[in-house]
């Protein structure tokens, strides 16, 4: 689990550890990846933190050090899960596009614009990437119903035809 998200990361508050040392420092070259690497709290979970913000360390995650990094760590694990800022309006998410396999984005249920995971879905759609899900969550089941009512039908639609047959890329 890769926290991505050096400019406001949490990860290491759930599991304990400081920002001072993290990706940032991973993709500037002051630390190695064994250092990087936190364990979880589970048997099969290993920890990258975020690090401080560096705007150089956000600019090597659309060049080769970022690329390279993925690579090491598809060769050490099962899984690689990033954790990244929200789409709109940070180049992080677009950077990282191409060395990920697919894009789950967290929707926090009645407070997330539609019209916002509606642009940014369309934005990795036009471009050829993957959608693989979604996560919804601080649901309020007793809430009013028209925010849900919205995005269902989004959530729910096929494919577009027009993607250019990448939909199932």
């Amino acid at each position: 689990l890769i926290d991505a998200d050096m400019r406001r990361g949490r990860i290491h508050r759930s599991f304990g550890f400081t920002r001072d040392e993290g990706l940032r420092n991973l993709l500037l070259g002051e630390i190695t990846l064994d250092q990087a690497i936190v364990p979880g709290d589970h048997p099969n979970l290993s920890v990258i933190g975020s690090g401080r913000y560096s705007v150089e360390a956000i600019e090597k995650l659309g060049n080769e050090t970022f690329r390279d990094l993925m690579a090491e760590l598809r060769q050490r694990f099962d899984r690689v899960i990033i954790d990244s800022p929200p789409m709109l309006g940070l180049p992080e998410v677009a950077m990282m596009q191409p060395v990920v396999d697919g894009n789950i984005f967290v929707i926090w249920a009645g407070h997330t614009p539609l019209s916002s995971i509606k642009t940014s879905v369309s934005s990795l759609k036009t471009g050829g990437e993957k959608v693989l899900g979604f996560v919804l969550n601080r649901l309020d089941l007793s809430a009013s119903t028209s925010w849900w009512d919205g995005l269902i039908p989004f959530l729910l639609a096929p494919a577009q035809a027009d993607d250019g047959g990448r939909a199932g890329r």
